[in-house]
């Protein structure tokens, strides 16, 4: 399958990998093939619309009288018209009415495919929504994409780092979420480097030479937790349980990871800022 140069080398911004607050048309399609898919194609098979025929038409009935509240009397004398109807309405509606509907289905539906076929292409396409408990429900956030973004501006070396972990993260064919995890915790190793003045220390020593210098005070949980995670993902630091060892890492992980160290990064950035400005 042909990938855009941007895609393959994954020069986006957050707010377009992260699917949030719009709908890129590749989602927008897996989510209708779902739909025709689990319901339509079972329904189409009939030919013409029958009121007595349940199996084939039910949802098709709840969609119409339930959730677009049209007349009865105007529904289509063949099955054909009466998807091409709906087809029609979910590639010009808003993006948002599109999860709408695909929420209605979900809450509805009697098959557990669909809200695996859902949640796969959800995933696929970054969306920023799981179904979770038959709801959709937000993974993500848009002041969490934004402090994604803030982070890549803190320093050249670090946003190479985060947009490496955008990249990983991002693949539709390969996605590497052990990888993007790494490069996330390598972008807050790269700034505690350059804070420290030392290029050749790892993330726990450069944390504390900027304690010890008096540069920075952190908090010994914020420190501690940050310590934690660099050792999750170290293969160096002797811990058992190393981000190695994780069976299987998820999306969501990668995501969390992301915005967790672009969140640290933003607060030792401006904790150096304001050091620098107090020593005039």
């Amino acid at each position: 399958m042909y990938r855009k140069f941007s895609e393959r080398m994954g020069y986006k911004k957050p707010s377009e990998t992260i699917q949030l607050t719009s709908m890129s048309d590749d989602l927008r399609t897996g989510l209708w093939n779902a739909i025709y898919r689990v319901y339509f194609i079972p329904f189409l098979q009939n030919g013409w619309y029958d009121h007595l025929y349940v199996k084939n038409n039910r949802m098709f009935d709840l969609l119409w009288l339930e959730f677009f509240n049209y007349r009865i009397d105007e529904i289509p004398a063949y099955t054909q018209q009466c998807v091409d109807n709906i087809q029609q309405w979910f590639f010009k509606c808003e993006w948002i009415k599109v999860y709408d509907i695909v929420e209605f289905i979900i809450q509805y539906s009697e098959s557990d495919d669909f809200n695996l076929i859902v949640n796969y292409i959800l995933e696929k396409h970054l969306s920023g929504f799981r179904v979770i408990s038959g709801i959709l429900a937000p993974i993500s956030t848009e002041q969490e994409i934004e402090t994604i973004e803030t982070a890549q501006n803190v320093n050249n070396l670090v946003k190479n780092h985060l947009d490496a972990a955008l990249k990983l993260l991002s693949d539709k064919e390969n996605p590497d979420y052990r990888n993007s995890i790494k490069e996330s915790i390598s972008a807050v190793e790269a700034l505690a480097k350059i804070i420290s003045g030392d290029p050749k220390a790892t993330l726990g020593t450069a944390l504390k030479s900027i304690e010890k210098a008096g540069d920075i005070q952190i908090h010994d949980a914020l420190k501690n937790g940050f310590l934690s995670l660099y050792g999750w993902t170290s293969d160096d630091e002797g811990i058992r349980h190393s981000l190695m060892d994780e069976p299987k890492l998820s999306q969501e992980d990668a995501i969390y990871m992301l915005v967790t160290c672009s969140a640290f990064i933003n607060y030792l950035f401006v904790k150096s800022c304001r050091f620098e400005l107090e020593q005039g």
